[in-house]
């Protein structure tokens, strides 16, 4: 019997973040009369979570970012940050499934992470910004991949509130996609002076 053929779930959920992220910055462009611009450099502390099929998954990270270029309508930036999450699974390479794949108890994932975006004001308060990039995680020993969108709302001129999602790919100690993680996450922004 012909095989139904379905779209890989990981390729769908990288389009998906891909348009989400193309969704929150376009309005920007069209919005050219604002005289606002991203800061020129930006510190985030955030804190949140996702729901996977083992557990709850608490993550917190804190994010340096600094604008590159005059910081027109739409600015790049780059950003390091570190950060931690529970990840749900501990590697355990002495017992892999039948599958191959690896599993164990719920461990604690930290480590750097380094990211390339863009950021838009949409008004004079109102900021948007959507990056991608690599996270080191210890335990698995190979990059995690992500994809970023955040809005940011300033309360004063150099304090902001924002909220964001990530899209999260892990892998297993042999480089092969274990899983992926969506955490929603709220905190704080530390801007620079323009």
């Amino acid at each position: 019997m012909p095989k139904d053929h379905h779209p890989h779930p990981a390729r769908s959920s990288r389009r998906l973040c891909i348009a989400l992220c193309a969704a929150v910055l376009l309005p920007a462009v069209a919005r050219s009369q604002t005289t606002s611009q991203p800061p020129r450099a930006a510190w985030d502390v955030v804190a949140g979570g996702a729901s996977g099929r083992e557990s709850a998954q608490p993550t917190l990270r804190s994010a340096l970012s600094v604008r590159l270029g005059s910081g027109n309508r739409i600015a790049p930036f780059v950003a390091v940050e570190i950060g931690a999450i529970t990840s749900g699974y501990k590697w355990n390479v002495g017992h892999p499934r039948a599958d191959g794949s690896f599993f164990g108890a719920p461990d604690f994932l930290a480590g750097p992470a380094g990211a390339f975006g863009f950021r838009a004001p949409l008004t004079t308060r109102l900021l948007v910004s959507g990056s991608g990039g690599v996270a080191m995680l210890e335990t698995s020993g190979h990059p995690g991949r992500f994809l970023d969108a955040d809005v940011s709302f300033a309360l004063w001129s150099r304090l902001a509130v924002l909220g964001g999602v990530r899209r999260m790919w892990y892998y297993d100690p042999h480089g092969r996609l274990n899983r992926t993680v969506t955490p929603v996450v709220v905190g704080l922004r530390v801007k620079s002076r323009r």
